[in-house]
């Protein structure tokens, strides 16, 4: 029995990691589940998405507020739709209500995470697909034993990126600073006898964020994502500014957790997301 479980951004990536440590402990046969973390170094991104998903027999998507309408994600679980239908794919919501979720799998059965019944009935799901089920009164001893840690783990991770979201608002982005910088320059440099100055340097200011606004734009079009891999750690950064050499990436200037000013990155030294 395999399970492809499915996440986009920084909230879902830490449930799916937690959820598939977790699994294992209540369904024994269900000892290797499958999450795009494990994708080796240099590997073909959606050549390995597609054949993981050609060999799984069930799909978990982690959805949150914010990524309920990520590209990425809707294109796993629609794959996951057509190879299994409905009743092979389960939506787990983390942070977020059914009430609240109004997304494209809104009309399949939704589970809560944070529902000691929604995850009880999503594990007997899940049990009824492998080999050889669990007995149901066996599964239930194991789940209520579990159960705690999944939930402890679960809160603990909500607030941890929750904290994490809040200091990253409170503090001046690579681009403000930047931006900050680049109109003093030209307040400085240009004609000292332009009677509206002030005026004339924000114009300035907004003209430079439309052109970074459309490399941007450029960059999402040709490459599929403003975000990439760190070849070392897998870990995951945002693109901020990039260069090309005869039409082929050359470097990324990238913003990871641990590198909050922002670092440049070759080419071989970073991985493209699909989301």
């Amino acid at each position: 029995m395999r399970v492809f479980l499915s996440w986009s951004k920084d909230l879902s990536r830490e449930t799916a990691k937690l959820f598939a440590k977790w699994l294992p402990n209540v369904i024994q046969e269900c000892s290797e589940p499958f999450l795009s973390l494990d994708i080796g170094k240099g590997d073909p991104w959606f050549e390995t998405i597609t054949t993981n998903l050609t060999t799984t027999d069930l799909g978990i998507v982690f959805i949150t507020a914010e990524n309920q309408h990520e590209p990425w994600l809707n294109f796993e679980a629609g794959a996951m739709l057509n190879k299994f239908g409905k009743a092979g794919i389960c939506p787990v919501l983390v942070g977020l209500s059914k009430e609240d979720y109004a997304g494209p799998l809104s009309n399949l059965q939704l589970t809560e995470i944070k529902s000691e019944e929604d995850m009880r009935g999503l594990l007997g799901t899940i049990n009824r697909r492998c080999k050889t089920p669990l007995a149901p009164e066996v599964l239930g001893t194991i789940f209520d034993a579990f159960w705690p840690k999944l939930m402890d783990g679960a809160q603990t991770t909500l607030a941890t990126v929750e904290a994490a979201a809040g200091d990253a608002k409170s503090k001046r982005t690579v681009e403000q600073k930047v931006d900050e910088i680049l109109n003093l320059v030209r307040g400085i440099t240009s004609d000292p006898r332009s009677g509206d100055m002030e005026k004339w340097i924000e114009a300035e200011a907004k003209q430079a964020e439309l052109g970074r606004s459309r490399r941007f734009e450029y960059f999402a079009k040709k490459y599929g994502s403003m975000h990439v891999y760190r070849n070392i750690d897998k870990a995951v950064g945002k693109v901020l500014e990039f260069s090309e050499k005869e039409g082929k990436l050359q470097y990324v200037v990238a913003l990871f957790s641990d590198d909050p000013e922002g670092r440049v990155y070759l080419a071989e030294d970073v991985e493209l997301c699909p989301f």
